[in-house]
Parts: structure tokens; C-alpha cells; sequence
């Protein structure tokens, strides 16, 4: 199972970076919105985690701080990460649209180690 989800994850990847897939074939795939609130998710834990250890302060009115401050921070994830798919997408077709044939059959080298070693990790 854990090896399916990985496997959707990257064909994500590969259909979000390809300058000739079309926009529309993006923002209608299910993947898409799954990898979103996933991460959205997990990212929202981990800083309410951090923000509650830091503070070290457990009471009954900083779980519906954190509630409510925990829905908010993930909405505006989910957010972000939407329109990041997107400028993602359009930065990469206007990096495309500027390259020569010789450095378009180099393409898919390039974007990977940009994103892997970069952004991605970043």
C-alpha cells in the first residue's frame, strides 16, 4: 500500500513538472488535492507539536487555541500549497517554452535535481 502512494506521489511529481501536460489535466487530478491536504496536515502537526512543547503550557484553553489557530494554519496550507502547484507548473512552461532544442533533451535532468535539491528539500 505504502508503495502505491509513493508511486501516485511521483507520478504527481512527473505530471506537475511536465511543461507539456496541460493545466487542466492538473487541477483535475485527485492526487493533487490528496497530496495537499496530507501535507497540509502533517506540517500543521508537526508546528502545533513544536508550539506546544515549546510552550510546555497543557491546559484546556491552549487545546482550543491551538484548535482553532491549528484550523486556520491548515487552511492556509492547503492554500498555498494550491497556488504553489500551480506557479509551479507555470514557471516550469515558461522555463520550456525559453529553452533551445539542445537544452530540452537535457530538460527532465535538470528539473530533477532543481527540485530534488532544492526546493523539495527546502
Amino acid at each position: 500500500m505504502i508503495n502505491t502512494v509513493l508511486q501516485s506521489f511521483h507520478s504527481l511529481y512527473e505530471k506537475t513538472t511536465n511543461p507539456r501536460e496541460s493545466l487542466e489535466n492538473i487541477l483535475t487530478d485527485k492526487m493533487m488535492y490528496f497530496s495537499i491536504i496530507a501535507h497540509s496536515f502533517v506540517y500543521t502537526m508537526i508546528i502545533l507539536f513544536l508550539k506546544q512543547y515549546l510552550n510546555s503550557k497543557f491546559t484546556f484553553s491552549t487545546i482550543q487555541y491551538d484548535f482553532i489557530f491549528g484550523k486556520k494554519l491548515f487552511s492556509l496550507l492547503c492554500i498555498v500549497m494550491f497556488f504553489g502547484y500551480i506557479g509551479r507548473f507555470l514557471r516550469l512552461r515558461a522555463i520550456y517554452a525559453n529553452m533551445t532544442l539542445n537544452e530540452k533533451r537535457t530538460f527532465k535532468q535538470t528539473r530533477d535535481i532543481a527540485y530534488f535539491r532544492f526546493y523539495f528539500l527546502g
